[in-house]
């Protein structure tokens, strides 16, 4: 069953372990289990474009996707370097993303928890910390 829910996105980017950036909003979106795999999809807006965000979460691996303004395919497996295009109507930019921490925490009705810190490189550059953290709790009526 899906379950509306508010959430909290908040990411924190690290320059030589200064805070140098950082993004965060409020959203709603819906939350739901298929067989052993959480899912949380929401939508944002991104340089005035909606981007639908789905994040699929299984017991080795948490995937997110985005589509809309942009096209996004990003896993993160703890402790591995993975790789993805991110599609922007200006170009493709080539990730690679490495997996420090993944931790989630869910009571599968009401609310849960999802933080990832990863390495992220971009085309080649130097790559910058990144702390995703992400909040739900189910919608009050």
């Amino acid at each position: 069953m899906r379950v509306p829910v508010q959430i909290y996105v908040q990411n924190k980017i690290f320059q030589n372990q200064t805070e140098e950036e950082r993004i965060e909003f409020y959203t709603t979106g819906e939350f739901f289990k298929k067989q052993h795999t959480f899912y949380l999809v929401y939508d944002e807006i991104q340089d005035d474009e909606t981007v639908k965000t789905l994040i699929k979460i299984s017991e080795k691996e948490t995937t997110l996707i985005r589509s809309g303004g942009i096209r996004l395919r990003q896993c993160f497996k703890q402790g591995q370097k993975t790789y993805a295009n991110y599609e922007t109507p200006y170009g493709t930019l080539k990730l690679a993303a490495e997996t420090k921490s993944l931790i989630w925490h869910t009571d599968e009705e009401k609310h849960g928890t999802l933080s990832i810190e990863y390495l992220l490189e971009i085309n080649g550059d130097t790559p910058r910390l990144h702390s995703l953290s992400i909040q739900f709790k189910k919608e009050e009526h």
